[in-house]
């Protein structure tokens, strides 16, 4: 808790207010924003390793799907609901028939150090009642418009439970979460030498598909593509800076021979490192 003196003085053109006190501030900052919700039927629901960006909440209406994190597959049922937090990577099918309700949602002040997966939960009977009230199958069934605000407050409470019902699991003892920077330092150190997907996983103590999702979640590449953009960057910096030969910069970038480093470096940077070279030096 931190106690901090106020003391506030606005004159014109503010309007003026005078304020003094002291602020203690005990509780971190929380919310939850809902981006998505809606009721779908579904014939076809085929997912390849989509990528969770949020919280999701699936509330099954009928039929049967299933969803699968990793080697943990769930049949979807009614009467379950299935909270998956963000950065899960997950594949899924359907029946034909499948219905669901869906939420798309953040929450700010729980953290980032979350396990991903895909955890089933038994609704309470608040949460049923209030499932009954925000699911849009029930508005389908005759609610006014004035119960527009009431209706979002309900589904906000909701979110707050179901959250707040998995969160221990989800901050388990002992997880504290993937140091992305931490992994991005171990694959700047191995970027000179010759090193495989599998290598970097066990240098960085992560599975494949793990080092992979982080990665790709932070800068936006594979981590073998995010190599080479490394070594690249390195070689355009040699061949600005430094007199080594063409042959001298591809052994030190890791790409083996000037032939292949050539080939390489026309590919991604559509010139070739001698014109790169005359046109930076001018």
């Amino acid at each position: 808790m931190t106690d901090t003196r106020i003391d506030v003085d606005y004159g014109p053109p503010i309007i003026p207010h005078r304020i003094r006190g002291r602020r203690n501030a005990d509780l971190p900052v929380g919310g939850i924003n809902v981006l998505v919700h809606r009721h779908v039927r579904l014939t076809d629901w085929r997912m390849i390793e989509a990528i969770t960006k949020q919280w999701v909440l699936y509330w099954p209406t009928r039929g049967r799907g299933r969803v699968v994190h990793q080697d943990d597959a769930h049949d979807l049922c009614s009467g379950t609901a299935y909270l998956m937090p963000p950065h899960t990577t997950f594949s899924s099918d359907c029946k034909s028939g499948f219905a669901k309700w869906y939420v798309h949602f953040t929450v700010a002040g729980v953290g980032d150090a979350l396990r991903p997966g895909v955890f089933p939960i038994r609704p309470s009977r608040r949460m049923l009642g209030l499932l009954a009230s925000t699911c849009p199958t029930a508005i389908e069934k005759g609610r006014s418009s004035d119960h527009t605000a009431a209706t979002a407050l309900d589904l906000i409470e909701l979110l707050s439970l179901v959250v707040r019902d998995r969160l221990p699991k989800l901050q388990a003892p002992g997880f504290v979460g993937i140091d992305a920077d931490r992994v991005l330092r171990i694959l700047h150190e191995r970027s000179s030498g010759g090193v495989t997907l599998h290598d970097l996983a066990e240098a960085t103590s992560l599975t494949e598909r793990s080092l992979s999702e982080l990665v790709l979640r932070t800068t936006g590449y594979t981590p073998m593509r995010y190599l080479l953009e490394m070594r690249l960057n390195t070689a355009m910096k040699l061949l600005r800076h430094t007199d080594h030969s063409i042959e001298q910069i591809a052994r030190e970038c890791g790409f083996g021979d000037r032939y292949y480093f050539t080939r390489i470096f026309t590919k991604h940077r559509t010139t070739t490192p001698a014109a790169f070279r005359r046109e930076a030096r001018g």
